[in-house]
């Protein structure tokens, strides 16, 4: 999955520059959170203006 989710994130060209990311589960999980965190914060300040 981790593999996946950063092969498809690169485009074309800098996949065939490097076909095998190396990312450990605690960078995974951190990117992952900080993403989340991320559409949390723009979700509030969305609510918050449109309403």
């Amino acid at each position: 999955m981790k593999q996946w989710i950063s092969a498809h994130i690169l485009s074309a060209e800098e996949l065939r520059l490097e076909e095998n990311i190396p990312i450990s589960n605690q960078e995974f999980f951190l990117s992952l959170s900080l993403v989340g965190i991320a559409l949390a914060f723009f979700g509030i300040i969305i609510r918050v203006f449109g309403a």
